[in-house]
């Protein structure tokens, strides 16, 4: 697929499930608010959450922007039930991408936004990519309180995401990264990873795997105790 302009509305390939003969297996759909990073990050997150997301359940995913790694990930692993979330300004976009796919264990997406009320709910999974760094820093406990609520016990929880480790970048490019995310974005900026372990420990989530992703990325790997 060609780079296409963050932003705009693409023709996308969904996988319509492997029973299915090749010549009817994919379809077009189109994707609203079409993001080349999810684009570049879907198969890599794939690839460590298709082991992770060994048993049947439903997975929270928040912030699930343009829907792009739900519409991957949930058609190649079907024993999970993707519950998409995204603040309200987004909601209908998402909401038109995910219905326009048809991919049965994709639920209709909720409204969530992190510091407010969370929709009712009890899952096996949550997932957030590329969150952390966006929200602000002192909605920290509250993501973590609130996933506490309806993550169940022994529940897993991951994220995606650049980290600082000991307060230092592990790179130079995430630390540019860093500026113009807080020049764009006030309260945005990479985290340091160990506030968000003790954050974590803090409403009961247990780092059990860092993973070290393409382009300076982590996968931050929790149980919920």
């Amino acid at each position: 697929m060609k780079l296409i302009k963050q932003g705009t509305t693409c023709s996308y390939h969904v996988c319509d499930g492997e029973s299915r003969p090749p010549s009817v297996r994919h379809r077009l759909i189109s994707v609203i608010n079409f993001n080349q990073a999810a684009e570049n990050n879907k198969k890599p997150i794939f690839t460590e959450l298709k082991r992770i997301l060994v048993e049947p359940g439903a997975l929270l995913e928040i912030g699930s922007g343009s829907g792009q790694h739900v519409l991957y990930m949930a058609e190649l692993l079907q024993h999970v039930i993707w519950q998409p979330t995204e603040m309200a300004v987004n909601l209908s976009a998402l909401a038109h991408n995910l219905t326009s796919s048809r991919i049965h264990n994709i639920l209709l997406p909720l409204e969530l936004e992190v510091g407010k009320d969370w929709p009712n709910g009890e899952y096996r999974y949550a997932y957030a990519a590329n969150v952390l760094h966006i929200m602000s820093e002192k909605l920290l406990p509250s993501i973590f309180k609130e996933l506490k609520e309806v993550v169940q016990a022994g529940g897993i929880a991951v994220f995606y995401g650049p980290f600082k480790y000991n307060g230092y970048f592990t790179t130079d490019s995430n630390e540019r990264f860093d500026e113009w995310l807080r020049k764009k974005f006030s309260e945005a900026g990479i985290r340091d990873i160990e506030m968000v372990l003790a954050e974590a420990h803090n409403s009961g989530f247990t780092l059990i795997e860092d993973i070290a992703m393409p382009a300076n990325n982590q996968l931050l790997v929790f149980s919920r105790q």
